[in-house]
């Protein structure tokens, strides 16, 4: 049953920077490593040699395809901490944030007691991240979610890792063949090392959150075939009362089609999606959208970007089907409910996305 929704939308364009989702000329790779970095006992976690003094505590591994890994100490975990059930209470407001950084994905959970993060811009996104997210008030990260490892979603963690106290961490895995050797990749590790944090390793069936009331799961990535980093994005569903929302990374239409055959169409009918790849026709096809009938499809992308999204061919699966809205349009967009009703709110960050040169905390609402 959909539910009762109410729309505020201002009517600028919003400005943006002119980023995309691959790996950008300008990001320059490290040193690439001899092994896998969360295989071996005589490695750090980027892959650079460990003298035998300097060796790290690792913890026993666990199998992934043909071999086994063992995930250092330090920064790997073994397995996800186990989540326990928060106390019983009455179902508040919950405000979901989707961030406007320009052709890139940020989006803020916050629950009446905890903030959750998934993805962090670009780079060059990370500062004002950082500052939008202490101006609403966060002064501590439950939980963090890098969907996959391309720089316009994990860009910024690091500074926000930097800035704000993060439990924890999740990130999927990606089979040797696929690490990145970005200095992105690095810097994020490195962040993730600096504050104590362990990466959990995510995996479908994971409760990141959960109450008597509300539930933000993992259900994707699985058996994820090697060659394609969107494809490892971490996909989430939040289910808040009556009110359902689904977070997809850039998992392409593939990994859309084995979610269906897995969950089937009746857990996968949601009323607000988050539309893969920045509305790229890799990630959203007709019958993903008839499968999930979202009420409301927020699609993450930026002005003019080179890439061409949206394209065309995922705006015609959607149109006449689903409210959309944009970022390069209408700004950060709020989702806020009770877990029965819905309102929306936009332009929360003005007509400059994150990052670029001439946005301001001080235009911000």
């Amino acid at each position: 049953m959909k539910k009762v929704f109410r729309i505020l939308l201002p009517g600028a364009v919003a400005l943006s920077l002119l980023t995309g989702c691959s790996v950008k000329q300008n990001e320059v790779p490290t040193s690439k490593p001899g092994v896998d970095i969360y295989v071996s006992d005589d490695v750090d976690v980027f892959g650079n040699k460990i003298e035998n003094g300097d060796k790290t505590e690792i913890k026993p591994g666990k199998e992934h395809g043909n071999s086994t890994s063992s995930p250092s100490g330090d920064v790997w975990g073994e397995e996800p901490p186990a989540h326990e059930l928060e106390e019983a209470h009455a179902l508040e407001e919950l405000k979901v944030y989707f961030i406007d950084v320009g052709q890139a994905d940020c989006i803020l959970l916050r629950f009446a007691d905890e903030d959750i993060l998934i993805d962090g811009g670009n780079n060059a996104d990370g500062d004002d991240i950082v500052s939008y997210l202490k101006h609403l008030g966060v002064e501590n990260i439950t939980a963090m979610v890098g969907t996959h490892p391309h720089e316009d979603h994990i860009g910024g963690l690091d500074d926000v890792i930097a800035e704000i106290p993060t439990d924890q961490i999740y990130l999927p895995y990606v089979a040797e063949q696929d690490v990145p050797t970005t200095k992105t990749y690095k810097d994020l590790l490195q962040a993730v090392s600096d504050g104590g944090l362990i990466v959990n390793e995510a995996k479908n069936g994971d409760v990141i959150y959960q109450t008597n009331s509300s539930r933000l799961e993992i259900i994707s990535p699985d058996n994820v075939s090697p060659g394609d980093l969107n494809d490892y994005s971490i996909v989430l569903k939040l289910t808040y009362g009556d009110v359902s929302f689904m977070f997809t990374g850039d998992a392409s239409v593939e990994v859309n089609e084995a979610m269906i055959n897995q969950y089937g169409e009746d857990y996968l009918d949601i009323d607000v999606l988050k539309v893969g790849h920045h509305g790229s026709r890799t990630a959203t096809d007709s019958k993903w959208v008839d499968v999930t009938t979202p009420e409301y499809s927020v699609i993450m992308c930026e002005e003019g970007n080179s890439y061409g999204h949206p394209h065309k061919e995922a705006m015609q699966a959607l149109e006449g089907k689903t409210n959309i809205l944009r970022t390069d349009e209408d700004g950060t967009i709020l989702f806020s409910t009770d877990g029965t009703k819905v309102e929306i709110d936009t332009k929360l960050t003005g007509d400059i996305p994150l990052g670029h040169k001439d946005f301001s905390i001080d235009d911000v609402k």
